[in-house]
């Protein structure tokens, strides 16, 4: 049987407000809404719990019985296949209207993602397509991992039936020792069991203790032995840095055509005055834009970029164009750059004309 309602709101969760905007009605233990559709010919009930969980069923509206068989994966017909379309398109519509969209399955693990972001600047990347529920977090400085989120059967790491995210951390061996006498910490699955312990994302371990493990992990692979990130000084006048930008989602020309400064998404220790040369991805890619930065934590409540809220951007002005054979990818790893997947600060490393 199709589990139609799974699929489509997976990894989403309500917001209640707009449910009661879209015309559905509080209830005991939830929310409902009654819609017909096919000019009436069918009816949708729709229930949605307090904690999120979504029961649908489709009547036919002269009959009052339940239309099972576009539950059916072999009724392929062309009059259930329009009835199926025509409930998923209702369905994608509360979603779009009434929904909010996860990063993770786990809460913990969505709530953790935003602490990253808001803590280090650092969203979360999804770089294999097979494996869509594994998320990465990368170091912005030295571009390591220092977090993996997967998730996968509970048996992997533990006792338990069913599915869970987990997340790998890099910990120091004296943390490592102690680490793993905790509740919900495990040796790290698929990984260096030496450096690396899995840890539980569905609230067995504390908010604080997890960002504490985390921010170890960040320390970690930041090549400052034994320095927090946080504890190192500035370095004193400009630094220049190389940011990505995806050719698809936003034309930058077209946006530096427009206004010579121009907002930019803020997720590294960008300060005023320093300098970003903009790379832009495939089919392009090369850096085509040097830029100055005039203007930084300029705050931001846009929920336009990517899956996560930005908290922060910053003010940059364009101060040269390049054409795309100046600076290509090939010209890049020759000066050691292999990887743009955020922003990497490359004082002293890249030697720009």
């Amino acid at each position: 049987m199709l589990d139609i309602e799974s699929k489509i709101f997976h990894r989403h969760h309500p917001d209640f407000e707009k449910l009661l905007s879209f015309g559905f009605v509080r209830e005991e233990g939830g929310y409902f809404l009654r819609r017909e559709f096919m000019e009436g010919d069918f009816c949708a009930e729709l229930h949605i719990s307090e904690e999120g969980e979504i029961e649908g069923k489709v009547f036919e509206t002269f009959s009052g019985e339940e239309y099972g068989n576009i539950r059916i994966e072999t009724m392929d017909g062309a009059f259930v296949s329009e009835v199926r379309e025509k409930y998923c398109e209702l369905l994608e519509e509360i979603r779009e209207q009434c929904f909010e969209e996860d990063v993770f399955t786990e809460p913990q693990a969505n709530r953790l993602a935003v602490w990253i972001q808001k803590t280090y600047g650092v969203k979360v990347e999804f770089p294999w397509k097979s494996l869509e529920e594994y998320g990465v977090f990368r170091h912005p400085e030295s571009d390591k991992w220092f977090g993996i989120v997967m998730y996968l059967p509970r048996k992997k790491v533990t006792e338990g039936e069913g599915k869970t995210d987990i997340i790998n951390s890099k910990l120091s061996p004296e943390t490592m020792k102690k680490a793993l006498e905790m509740d919900g910490l495990f040796p790290t699955y698929h990984m260096n069991k030496k450096y690396w312990v899995s840890i539980l994302l569905d609230d067995t371990v504390s908010d604080e203790t997890l960002h504490t493990l985390v921010s170890e992990s960040y320390r970690l692979v930041s090549g400052r032995k034994g320095r927090s990130p946080k504890a190192v000084p500035e370095k004193e006048g400009p630094e220049t840095w190389i940011i990505p930008a995806n050719y698809y989602y936003f034309d930058v020309g077209a946006a530096f055509r427009k206004e010579p400064e121009i907002l930019w998404n803020q997720r590294t220790h960008v300060k005023k005055g320093d300098l970003v040369y903009i790379y832009i991805t495939k089919p392009v890619a090369a850096i085509c834009y040097k830029c100055l930065v005039t203007e930084t934590d300029i705050p931001c409540d846009l929920e336009g970029h990517g899956k996560q809220k930005v908290t922060k951007e910053m003010k940059i002005r364009l101060l040269r164009i390049f054409e795309p054979e100046k600076y290509p990818r090939s010209w890049l790893e020759k000066q050691g750059i292999t990887n743009i997947r955020s922003a990497m600060k490359v004082t002293g490393r890249v030697e720009f004309e």
